[in-house]
C-alpha cells in the first residue's frame, strides 16, 4: 500500500491472501498454514501406517531366503552336465565352512565399532579420523577372510566345494545383519507414522475451495476472523491518517508550517506565538517569552489592588 499522498487511501486493495494463509498484524504473530504438498496431477500424497511399512518389507527377508535356498540347492544337486561329467549328487550340507564363515563375519561386524571409536579418540580431523577407521575395517575384513580358508577342512567332494560354503556363511550373516539394521531403522519412523490407515488418492483431491474450507478454521488459535478483520481495518486506517499528515506536511507553506507548531491539541493559540525569525534566533524567543510573562504577571497584579 503507497504511502505518497498522491493517491487516495480508498482505492488502495487489501493484500491478497494465499488459500490456507491467514496473517495478523500488531502483537499477535503471523500464522501461516500452507497446504499438503501436490504433485502432478494436484492429489495429495496419501499416508502409509507404519504397520504396512513394516510388512512392506518383509519382502526384503523373504526374497533372501529364497535366493539362499536357490544357491543351496544349486551346489547340492547341481545341472545335469556335471552330471554328465562323472559328479555324484547330492552333495552334502557342508556344515563346518559355513559355521566358520558366519563367525569370522560376525566378528567383523562387531570390531568395526571399536575401530571407529578408537579412530575418532585421536588428535586428528573428523575425515582424517573416518578415513582411518575405514581403512582399518578393511584390512581387518580382507585379513580374517583370508584366514578363515585354512581353518576349513577340504571337502572330500571338491575344493570348491568347501568354498562355497564358506562364503555363503560369510554373506548369510552380513545379509541378516543388514536386515536388522533396516528394521532398526524402520522403527524410528512408528511414532510419526503410527497406525493411521492409508487413504485413497480420490479422496485426497486438493484444490483452492478444499484448502480454504480446511486451513481457515483453527480450533487451537485464539485470534478469530473478526479479530483479523479488525486489525486490518486498523492497520489501514492508521496508513491512511499517514498519508493524510503527509498531505498536509506539503501542501502547508513554511510559516504557517511553523504557526501550527506553537497550537495546542485543540487548536487553541499558545501564549507566546514563534514567527519563522523567533525560529531561526531561539535567544530572541525567549527573551520575548520572559517579558510577556512579567508583564503579564504585573498586570495580574496590579488589577488584585
Amino acid at each position: 500500500m503507497p504511502l505518497s499522498g498522491g493517491k487516495d487511501s480508498s482505492e488502495s486493495t487489501p493484500l491478497p491472501r494465499r488459500a490456507g494463509q491467514r496473517v495478523t498484524y500488531g502483537a499477535v504473530p503471523a500464522l501461516q498454514v500452507e497446504p499438503p504438498s501436490t504433485r502432478g496431477s494436484g492429489s495429495v500424497t496419501p499416508p502409509v501406517s507404519w504397520h504396512v511399512l513394516k510388512w512392506v518389507y518383509m519382502l526384503v527377508p523373504l526374497a533372501t531366503l529364497v535366493f539362499f535356498a536357490g544357491l543351496v540347492a544349486l551346489v547340492t544337486w547341481g545341472c545335469r552336465d556335471e552330471r554328465k561329467a562323472g559328479q555324484t549328487y547330492p552333495h552334502p550340507f557342508y556344515w563346518k565352512a559355513f559355521s566358520i564363515g558366519v563367525f569370522a563375519s560376525i566378528t567383523v561386524q562387531a570390531l568395526r565399532v571399536p575401530t571407529f571409536v578408537a579412530t575418532s579418540s585421536l588428535r586428528i580431523s573428523p575425515t582424517a579420523a573416518v578415513i582411518l577407521s575405514t581403512i582399518i575395517s578393511t584390512a581387518l575384513n580382507e585379513a580374517l577372510r583370508l584366514l578363515s580358508v585354512p581353518l576349513t577342512t577340504p571337502s572330500p567332494t571338491s575344493g570348491f566345494h568347501s568354498s562355497f560354503w564358506l562364503g555363503l556363511g560369510w554373506g548369510t550373516a552380513e545379509t541378516v545383519w543388514g536386515i536388522v539394521q533396516g528394521y532398526e531403522q524402520l522403527a524410528l519412523y512408528e511414532d510419526v507414522l503410527g497406525d493411521a490407515a492409508p487413504q485413497e488418492c480420490g479422496a485426497c483431491a486438493w484444490d483452492a475451495e478444499d484448502a480454504d474450507e480446511t486451513y481457515d478454521e483453527f480450533p487451537d488459535s485464539p485470534v478469530g476472523e473478526e479479530e483479523v478483520l479488525l486489525e486490518e481495518e486498523e492497520l489501514e486506517r492508521r496508513v491512511e491518517v499517514l498519508e493524510n499528515m503527509r498531505a498536509r506536511r506539503g501542501k502547508l507553506p513554511l510559516g504557517r508550517e511553523a504557526d501550527s507548531r506553537t497550537r495546542g491539541r485543540h487548536g487553541r493559540a499558545l501564549p507566546c506565538k514563534l514567527s519563522v525569525s523567533s525560529l531561526a534566533n531561539p535567544s530572541s524567543s525567549r527573551s520575548r517569552f520572559t517579558s510577556s510573562g512579567a508583564s503579564t504577571r504585573s498586570s495580574s497584579t496590579s488589577a488584585s489592588h
